[in-house]
């Protein structure tokens, strides 16, 4: 009996084993491989897995067993790009028609004008009274203004001396009308200079001490007759009893005529300047709107002429 060289035996089986393998993977035919040419791009496919080759036979004396070729790689199908559609050509849009012009609202007419101003002038007023037993202290002080000058100051004096820039008045009367007169003519003294835009009126006082008219005389017949009682005798005094007056006027009509009239006691009577008898009243009572006459302003719309000027007077028109 003849023995089978090993060696040889398996030469030949890996041989064989070479061969057929070769032949599996040629014989592959790639065109049966199916496609799928869809709109959308496919997927690409997953590679099949390799397979494993089988365990190759145990050397002995039988012969190995056959070794398994190992699959051959999967191919996946490559995706086919899809064709997209191009979109649809988007339709020319219309001109669209101008919208047409609002109606304007008609406009309101202006209100009425207003009415026409009514002029006025108004000359500022006050007052200085003097009751019975009115008694000054020298160096008591009263103050009037105008509104357009400096306030003017007046001084009683009893001495010959007074503060400067103020003006003296020297009482020598007996009673407050005397008084009243004096201080009457020292006001309007300074109304002469200009100083003072302010006249100075002393009222009449009332009067007394006339005698009264004779009686009738008796009816007689014949020569006597009936005879009228004689005259009565003229009142002769003022009424110690009554209050003396001076009234003040600004010569110029305006607001800026009310200045207060102010006074000031002297530290030697406490108890007011002329023992507080002495009353003083405004000024007050000025006003000037669109005026055409002599008045103070401060602006044109007092004044007629619509120009205040520089020196606070209306420029007459």
């Amino acid at each position: 009996m003849r023995t089978l060289n090993p060696s040889l035996a398996l030469a030949s089986l890996v041989g064989f084993l070479t061969a057929a393998s070769c032949t599996l993977i040629t014989d592959v035919d790639r065109t049966k491989i199916p496609t799928d040419a869809g709109a959308e791009a496919g997927a690409p496919g997953t590679g099949g897995t390799t397979a494993t080759g089988g365990t190759g036979g145990t050397a002995g004396m039988e012969t190995g067993g056959t070794t398994e070729t190992g699959g051959g790689a999967g191919m996946g199908e490559a995706g086919q790009p899809a064709a997209g559609n191009g979109g649809n050509a988007g339709e020319s849009g219309s001109s669209g028609t101008g919208g047409s012009g609002g109606t304007g609202e008609p406009g309101t007419g202006g209100g009425a004008g207003a009415p026409p101003v009514t002029p006025v002038c108004e000359q500022a007023t006050g007052s200085i009274k003097l009751a019975p037993n009115t008694f000054f202290s020298d160096q008591d002080t009263f103050s009037i203004g105008d509104g357009v000058n400096p306030v003017v100051v007046f001084e009683f004096d009893f001495d010959g001396t007074v503060a400067a820039g103020h003006v003296a008045i020297k009482l020598t009367g007996s009673d407050q009308f005397e008084n009243a007169s004096l201080i009457t003519d020292a006001i309007n003294g300074e109304r002469a200079k200009k100083t003072l835009l302010v006249k100075a009126t002393f009222e009449t006082p009332p009067m007394i001490g006339g005698g009264e008219a004779g009686a009738a005389g008796a009816s007689a017949g014949g020569a006597g007759g009936e005879n009228n009682g004689g005259a009565g005798t003229t009142p002769s005094m003022p009424d110690p009893t009554a209050t003396a007056v001076i009234d003040l006027v600004n010569d110029l009509s305006g607001a800026l005529g009310n200045v207060t009239i102010n006074r000031t006691k002297s530290s030697a009577i406490g108890q007011g300047v002329g023992n507080g008898n002495f009353k003083v009243s405004g000024m007050k009572g000025g006003l000037a709107v669109d005026c055409a006459s002599a008045a103070s302003c401060k602006t044109g719309s007092e004044c007629a002429s619509g120009d205040c000027g520089s020196n606070h007077m209306c420029v007459l028109p």
